[in-house]
Parts: structure tokens; C-alpha cells; sequence
């Protein structure tokens, strides 16, 4: 699924000194909501119901304030955003 950390990434958090692995949390985080901005929008591109297409449009307004938010705590650690979370290509 896009935006998922892989398992060994979780489990670095924990070998991490508490300073990297909040950072290291937060990057994996954002791209995490990354990915569930991507659903929605997919969501809202098709023809979604009327509830399925609210949902996805609170969807798009909470991550994007999330993103937000965690970008902000990055730049308060001196640290970057990840880089964005490319679109996986289905047309293969």
C-alpha cells in the first residue's frame, strides 16, 4: 500500500536516539499520509457516492493539516520533509 513504512523501518525507531528517531518518525509519517491523500483523491476522481465522497474530501482536509503539522515539528529539528511520495503507475 503506498505510503506504508516497511517493517524494518518501525523497528529502527527503537536502535534510534530518541532526537533521530522523532525525526525519523515524522518523515515516515508524512509520507504515510501521503499515501492516504493519494486514495482520496483516486476516491474523488471516480464516482464515488455521495457519503464515500464527503468522507474522502475530510480525508484530503485532515491529512493535508497533519502533513502540515509535521512538517512544522520537522523544521523546529532542523530537519527536511521527506520527499514526496511518488503516485504508483497501475497502466502495467
Amino acid at each position: 500500500m503506498m505510503g506504508m513504512a516497511g517493517q524494518a523501518d518501525v523497528n529502527a525507531l527503537g536502535t534510534l536516539p530518541v532526537a533521530e528517531a522523532e525525526v525519523q518518525f515524522l518523515q515516515l509519517m508524512i509520507t504515510h499520509h501521503q499515501g492516504a491523500v493519494f486514495m482520496a483523491e483516486d476516491l474523488l476522481a471516480g464516482r464515488a457516492r455521495p457519503e464515500v465522497a464527503r468522507l474522502a474530501e475530510g480525508v484530503l482536509r485532515g491529512q493535508a493539516a497533519e502533513i502540515g503539522l509535521m512538517e512544522e515539528l520537522l523544521a523546529r529539528r532542523g530537519a527536511e520533509p521527506p520527499a514526496p511520495l511518488q503516485r504508483m503507475d497501475h497502466s502495467h
